[in-house]
């Protein structure tokens, strides 16, 4: 079969160069990768993954260089003879299982990665750098929708950490540079974006758990506000440090990465006690926010931490959702 070609605006029939061709090709697989992992309700078209590889002898090649990428290391290829010994499509579906799961039944992913390790040829050593970071993005998604679905609070320091990025990022850069972009970049993105979200949900817990600690302390210090209020609003100062260093540690392991940070949702919010920690920062009188000012503190951190939609949405709702 011929190479796959253009008709160009004079007519003449122009065959596509072979680096124009892989591009278009890590693009499709990038996301079909990125459907399959990120978005389990989006059916893919499985159909495409054979298709592409009967188009033309330029399509096949660059298109089995790319599932070499993709299942590198794994016996899904025999690199020798640089031709497909297994249907790639089962794999697809077994990460579509398994981002399921990890979406809407945490609790039983881990279970079923277990299985797949031992079964399924993808996921058995040395996996593949995509493997690594696709896996890597739906682990912490298990984690968070336990915190989120199965109130595990005590899980929200290990959700899409700082070191979480960190691995994310070695895994997106052992994938060959020339098609690490297209392949997985809009994966890695999410995945930053997440770090961002639960960063910003850690530090605003924080703040909250120091705000409620605050109102306590001023329950029963009410004689001696004066003498306290510069110890106060010293702690104040420092958590408000604190939250300008992590945001710094997290520009600096990006790098200039360029990514759009998640809109935080109303249910991440609520894990922090924020809407509690809002109506309680409302009911703070006039006489003790002479002294501490407390809402001006919890005001200026807000701002801070939440983008100029999530303020207008979540500013003034008193009431937590259910």
């Amino acid at each position: 079969m011929p190479s796959p070609s253009v008709l160009s605006p004079t007519g003449e029939r122009r065959t596509l160069p072979p680096e124009l061709v892989l591009e278009i090709l890590a693009l499709a697989l990038g996301q079909l990768c990125y459907d399959t992992v990120v978005v389990p309700d989006r059916v893919p078209d499985l159909d495409f993954l054979i298709a592409m590889l009967h188009v033309s002898y330029a399509f096949r090649r660059c298109a089995i260089k790319l599932l070499c990428v993709i299942y590198r290391d794994s016996p899904v290829f025999d690199n020798q003879r640089e031709c497909l010994i297994h249907n790639p499509k089962p794999s697809v579906t077994v990460f579509r299982r398994l981002s399921k799961l990890a979406h809407t039944a945490p609790e039983m992913f881990h279970e079923e990665c277990t299985l797949e390790l031992l079964e399924n040829p993808v996921f058995r050593w040395p996996r593949s750098s995509v493997t690594h970071l696709s896996m890597h993005y739906l682990i912490n998604v298990a984690r968070a929708n336990l915190v989120l679905l199965r109130s595990r609070d005590d899980l929200v320091d290990n959700v899409f950490t700082e070191e979480d990025l960190r691995v994310a990022l070695k895994h997106y850069g052992d994938i060959p540079e020339g098609v690490r972009v297209q392949l997985t970049g809009t994966l890695l993105e999410e995945f930053v974006g997440r770090c961002n979200v639960w960063m910003r949900l850690r530090l605003i817990k924080a703040m909250f758990l120091h705000f409620r600690t605050i109102c306590n302390v001023l329950a029963f210090t009410r004689p001696f506000w004066e003498r306290i209020a510069d110890d106060l609003n010293f702690v104040s100062e420092r958590f408000h440090s604190a939250a300008k260093v992590a945001f710094s540690e997290f520009d600096e392991i990006t790098d200039g990465l360029r990514y759009t940070p998640p809109f935080i949702t109303e249910a991440e919010l609520k894990v922090t006690g924020f809407f509690e920690g809002m109506v309680l920062a409302n009911s703070i009188t006039e006489a003790e926010d002479r002294y501490f000012h407390i809402k001006e503190g919890v005001s200026r951190f807000i701002c801070a931490l939440l983008s100029v939609q999530e303020r207008e949405k979540y500013w003034h709702m008193t009431t937590p959702p259910v």
